[in-house]
């Protein structure tokens, strides 16, 4: 704590996040002061999807996680060597990826 009362905290780590109370007291009288606070995590990968080769109507998944705080919004990016690149969601894939399974049960295989 400093001369005129303020902390310092450095090299904040992501255990430093909580509810911080200050307390000024003397013979009048004690007062409280409350402030949260909050630290925020660059995004990591936590698991890199790896190069694939699959045969027509066969299904693939590219599984990729990432952490941070906030949570990460995952978005997959494709490119067609004949089509402008377009924005797929993870949560579109995954989906897609659950259906062909479903087909691939009901199929009897």
């Amino acid at each position: 704590m400093r001369h005129n009362g303020s902390i310092i905290i450095e090299k904040v780590q992501y255990g430093d996040a909580g509810m911080y109370t200050c307390q000024a007291e003397n013979v009048n009288d004690k007062v409280t002061a409350k402030a949260t606070f909050k630290v925020m995590v660059a995004p990591a990968c936590t698991h890199v999807p790896r190069d694939q080769t699959v045969i027509i109507g066969d299904t693939t998944i590219f599984r990729r996680t990432g952490r941070g705080d906030p949570k990460p919004i995952i978005t997959w990016l494709t490119e067609f060597p004949n089509a402008p690149a377009r924005d797929v969601r993870a949560a579109e894939i995954y989906e897609r990826a659950l259906e062909n399974v479903r087909q691939f049960a009901q199929s009897g295989c």
